[in-house]
């Protein structure tokens, strides 16, 4: 009985630490796997979003400014709003998110310093 209610008890604490938030974050490390594919991509196009076969979704902006990337959700919409300030000379930088969504959406919308635009490419393998 008391190994039932220890588990139990362990069950309860560890189920809702499972529970995914939606979150960006931007990622300076990866598989050579998702080298290859990042490398792949061109870095004449703003905006990307590829999948990968689990299922993660990234980000990719190329752009010779400083960025930053925020997602909110709205109810079946998720919201990535890129705020892009310093733009530089013509160095273009690949910056790469990590995109972990909290459950399905019907729509994705895009924002850059708010207005409204579209991925350039959308990818998945």
């Amino acid at each position: 009985m008391r190994k039932f209610i220890g588990i139990l008890l362990m069950t309860i604490l560890i189920i809702p630490g499972c529970k995914s938030e939606l979150s960006v974050n931007e990622i300076y490390s990866f598989s050579k796997t998702l080298e290859e594919k990042f490398m792949s991509l061109n870095n004449n196009e703003y905006v990307q979003m590829i999948t990968d076969r689990g299922g993660i979704k990234y980000i990719i902006i190329n752009t010779s400014g400083m960025v930053t990337l925020e997602a909110e959700s709205k109810a079946n919409a998720v919201i990535f709003s890129v705020e892009e300030t310093n733009v530089k000379s013509a160095i273009i930088e690949r910056h790469i998110f990590k995109i972990t969504l909290d459950k399905e959406y019907e729509y994705i919308e895009l924002y850059r310093n708010g207005e409204q635009i579209a991925f350039d490419t959308v990818y998945g393998w």
